[in-house]
């Protein structure tokens, strides 16, 4: 019905319109430049090209003014990050991993599954198969983030594919089933 649709638009929450807004602002004195940007459900997650994180909320009508040059992202401590460059991000819809210079990686959820979530999380963390082997690609979905090294070997971590899942816990039962016995 044309006339319900243009009193729906009216009231829908989903604003678009053609004002364009700077982030970080166009007036800041310590001018941060963006390399790479991510996206999350509930936030954009931006990497300076000095390896630092910032953060944007949906909800935020607009990004922290606080044009801070070595980055506002809230997770960055908890993360291990404000003494890392960032020089790699990838994100899904919950999930953020992120590769620093020397190496590092670490791995975030978003707010709105993080307290569930949490265990899959971890700190700024470096492993040692990529000491002499050089992580050249990240990626990241729901479950998992895989890396890929230079010499091609790729390693992933996260939650396990079902089928895994279900051997695991299968083999977890029987052990318990097996030991409630004797």
């Amino acid at each position: 019905n044309a006339n319900n649709s243009s009193s729906d638009a009216n009231q829908s929450p989903l604003w678009l319109g053609d004002d364009l807004e700077f982030w970080p602002d166009r007036g800041a004195k310590d001018k941060v430049k963006f390399v790479s940007i991510a996206a999350l459900n509930n936030e954009l997650v931006a990497v300076s090209d000095r390896g630092h994180l910032y953060q944007w909320r949906w909800s935020d009508i607009t990004p922290l003014r606080h044009d801070n040059p070595s980055g506002n992202h809230p997770r960055s401590s908890g993360l291990g990050l404000t003494s890392e460059r960032v020089v790699k991000i990838s994100a899904s819809n919950v999930r953020c991993s992120v590769v620093t210079e020397s190496g590092k990686i670490a791995t975030w959820y978003g707010e709105s599954v993080s307290h569930v979530c949490g265990k899959l999380e971890h700190p700024a963390t470096l492993y040692p198969e990529f000491q002499t082997d050089k992580i050249m690609s990240l990626h990241t979905c729901v479950l998992y983030t895989a890396v890929q090294l230079e010499s091609g070997a790729i390693f992933w971590w996260g939650v396990l594919p079902f089928s895994q899942r279900k051997k695991l816990l299968e083999k977890y039962t029987n052990k318990k089933k097996s030991s409630s016995k004797q």
